[in-house]
């Protein structure tokens, strides 16, 4: 699923903000068999926001992990876990 995620964003980098990204994904009539198949497989129900992606990011850019190395953060409403 990652590599069609990717190929969306690619397609779709110039409509500016992943906000309007997310916009884009909920409003098209076309994509919602895809929305759709994505909702079924994120354990939290619905697509990342903006401000999910908020904290994680001050606490990467914080004194609070500089001890980790090596890690990847991931917040994916619990995607990752199937």
């Amino acid at each position: 699923m990652s590599a069609v995620l990717c190929a969306l964003c690619a397609c779709w980098h110039d409509l500016g903000s992943g906000t309007r990204l997310v916009l884009v994904l909920q409003e098209s009539k076309d994509l919602q068999p895809l929305v759709e198949t994505w909702l079924a497989q994120i354990p939290a129900g619905r697509l990342a926001e903006v401000t999910d992606l908020q904290t994680a990011i001050v606490y990467m850019a914080s004194d609070a992990s500089s001890y980790m190395i090596g890690h990847n953060l991931v917040v994916d409403g619990g995607q990752s876990i199937w």
